[in-house]
């Protein structure tokens, strides 16, 4: 998992992959959102940098 403010809130998101799954772990300030992005992909990779040198960090998810 990568932390990463997904929605500029000031609180530390999360996203990440398993071997099934792509999320987002939206944190929130007394819980948290599960998001699934894509499901049954077989071995995807995630990536975070800024692409477009905005100063945003952008993700990448790929999966096989």
């Amino acid at each position: 998992m990568v932390p990463i403010d997904v929605n500029s809130d000031g609180l530390m998101d999360f996203i990440g992959s398993t071997t099934s799954d792509q999320f987002v772990l939206e944190e929130h300030s007394h819980d948290n959102d599960y998001i699934s992005i894509d499901q049954g992909l077989t071995q995807p990779t995630l990536e975070v940098i800024d692409l477009d040198h905005d100063g945003d960090t952008d993700a990448v998810m790929q999966g096989i």
